[in-house]
């Protein structure tokens, strides 16, 4: 990782990359958590209710667009 003394500059974290990198986190940690419930909520159906895109979804699941939603399709009729 580069440092300052590497004659690289800083610029400043924006406020979405930031989020997005936690909200990574956060999706990661539910899925290993929910891996042996077979009845939990997929995390992208609760995503999509909040009213994330799923381009978006797709972006911090690390999941295809078309895998994304497939399963908001799936969960919505349940």
């Amino acid at each position: 990782m580069p440092n300052a003394g590497d004659g690289v500059e800083k610029r400043p974290l924006s406020i979405e990359a930031a989020m997005t990198g936690v909200l990574a986190l956060l999706v990661d940690a539910r899925e290993r958590a929910i891996s042996d419930e077979k009845n939990a909520p997929k995390t992208e159906v609760l995503l999509s209710g909040a009213g994330m895109a799923i381009e978006d979804i797709a972006t911090v699941t690390g999941k295809k667009y078309d895998a994304v939603r497939m399963a908001i399709r799936r969960g919505k009729a349940k």
